[in-house]
C-alpha cells in the first residue's frame, strides 16, 4: 500500500478544508471506483462541481483519476467540447472532466440551452453518439462527469438540484 496522504491533501484543498464536502467527495469518487471494480461502471446521477483559484488542484484530481480508471476511461474536455454537436469522446469512458467548460453564452452570459445540455448529460441512461461522417450510435451512457473552472463557476446551479454539488476550491 502507497502513501495516500498527498492525494488526500489535494482533496481536503479541494473542499477548502470542509469536512462535510471533503467526506462527500471522497465518497463520490470512491463510488465511481468501486462500481468500476464490480464491473458495473454507473452513473451517480450528480457531478462534482469545483470552482476556485488555479492550482487548487483540480488538475491533479483528473491524473489521479487516470491513474484509477485508466487515462483511456478519462476524457478531458473544454468548452469547445461541451458545445459540439459531436461527442465521440464519450464512447466508451467513465469519467469526463469538464474544463474551464462553463455554460455561456458566446458574450460572456449564461447559455440555458447549454445548462440543459449538461444536465441531461449527467442523469441521461442512453445517449447517442455523434461521430462526424458516421452513422449516430446508440450507447448506454456510463461515464460520470466532473465540472471545474478556474474563475466561473461552471454553470448556475438551483438551489435543491441533485445533479451538481457546488464544491469551492481551497
Amino acid at each position: 500500500m502507497g502513501d495516500c496522504e498527498p492525494v488526500l491533501t489535494v482533496l481536503r484543498n479541494l473542499c477548502d478544508h470542509d469536512t462535510e464536502a471533503l467526506e462527500w467527495l471522497t465518497g463520490w469518487l470512491a463510488k465511481v471506483v468501486q462500481n468500476v471494480y464490480d464491473g458495473k461502471p454507473a452513473r451517480i446521477g450528480t457531478a462534482p462541481t469545483l470552482f476556485g483559484a488555479k492550482g487548487s488542484g483540480k488538475g491533479v484530481l483528473e491524473e489521479v483519476m487516470k491513474a484509477c480508471l485508466g487515462k483511456w476511461n478519462v476524457a478531458s474536455i473544454t468548452q469547445r467540447e461541451l458545445t459540439s454537436d459531436f461527442n465521440s469522446y464519450l464512447d466508451g469512458v467513465l469519467l469526463v472532466f469538464a474544463n474551464e467548460g462553463w455554460a455561456a453564452d458566446g458574450n460572456g452570459g449564461r447559455s440555458e440551452k447549454l445548462a440543459s445540455k449538461l444536465k441531461d448529460a449527467i442523469t441521461c441512461h442512453d445517449r447517442l453518439i455523434n461521430c462526424k461522417g458516421v452513422p449516430e450510435v446508440t450507447r448506454v451512457a456510463v461515464e460520470n462527469w466532473v465540472l471545474s473552472s478556474n474563475s466561473h463557476r461552471p454553470t448556475d446551479i438551483e438551489k435543491g438540484d441533485r445533479r451538481m454539488t457546488l464544491l469551492r476550491t481551497g
